[in-house]
């Protein structure tokens, strides 16, 4: 039995690492999707509580900002997929980098 060429190695590691980024993008999408299921939950049993504390808003608008940075890392995932220019390489990491920090912030 032959030992694979190099090429055979690299289509398939190539291969291989499109799989893996695409199931990196998906997980993330998984999240973002939770996250705004999460906003909207709170946001509707802000909607309901009488009398608000400050600390029930604080709660709010810190997971609309983890929101918005979920998003935004997201979509800096998504700019990474498959084989960008080096510009649009480095918007997606300014992207995913902007977006962690909101979640922190958040």
């Amino acid at each position: 039995m032959e030992a694979p060429n190099r090429d055979d190695k690299y289509t398939h590691n190539e291969e291989s690492k499109v799989s893996f980024e695409e199931l990196i993008a998906a997980g993330n999408s998984l999240k973002t999707i939770g996250q705004i299921m999460e906003l909207i939950g709170a946001a509707n049993l802000f909607s309901l509580n009488e009398r608000p504390t400050p600390g029930d808003k604080q709660v709010v608008s810190g997971i609309v900002l983890q929101t918005i940075g979920q998003i935004i890392h997201t979509t800096g995932i998504f700019q990474q997929l498959g084989e960008p220019s080096d510009e649009v390489m480095l918007q997606g990491q300014k992207n995913k980098i902007a977006g962690t920090s909101l979640k922190t912030a958040g």
